[in-house]
């Protein structure tokens, strides 16, 4: 029986445009902290979505799965904290949570547009500086800022 070698991981280009190496992920993902009281599963899950976003520097589809991770580590969340939760879809659980004050209106619901790094493959550029010096704006990437909303959004619900 002859066993099948995978060759090793080769970045996915599209994860220079948001850093310049792997060792970049780390800082990426630095922030995105399990809080403290999460039920057990939804910490494994959001634990799991900073892994996927580490990882997505060599398949960079593994960041659109670790947003849907967090988005399963919210709704774990609302079901542990709203009486009742039952089957009720995610998003009426967002809206009892939000009438029950567990969340707030504001908390409520994530923006989660798709990301196309061609179109926003810019903002890594901007947010470094330009070739003249200046500085750039926000520069965080789009995908971060999705778990970073949702990983707080779980903080919001657990109380922490």
């Amino acid at each position: 029986m002859t066993t099948q070698r995978l060759p090793f991981p080769v970045p996915d280009e599209r994860a220079h445009l948001f850093v310049d190496s792997y060792a970049d992920m780390h800082d990426l993902v630095e922030g995105l902290v399990v809080p403290a009281g999460a039920p057990e599963a939804a910490a494994t899950v959001l634990r799991t979505a900073r892994e996927l976003l580490r990882q997505s520097y060599y398949c960079y589809e593994s960041s659109t799965v670790a947003v849907m991770h967090s988005l399963i580590a919210v709704e774990i969340v609302l079901r542990d904290r709203i009486p009742d939760a039952g089957t009720k879809p995610l998003f009426q659980l967002i809206r009892q949570g939000v009438d029950a004050g567990v969340l707030s209106a504001r908390r409520g619901v994530p923006r989660l547009r798709p990301t196309d790094p061609q179109r926003h493959g810019a903002r890594r550029d901007h947010a470094r500086g330009d070739a003249a010096g200046h500085g750039g704006g926000d520069g965080d990437d789009l995908v971060r800022d999705r778990l970073r909303a949702l990983h707080r959004t779980c903080l919001t619900i657990t109380g922490r």
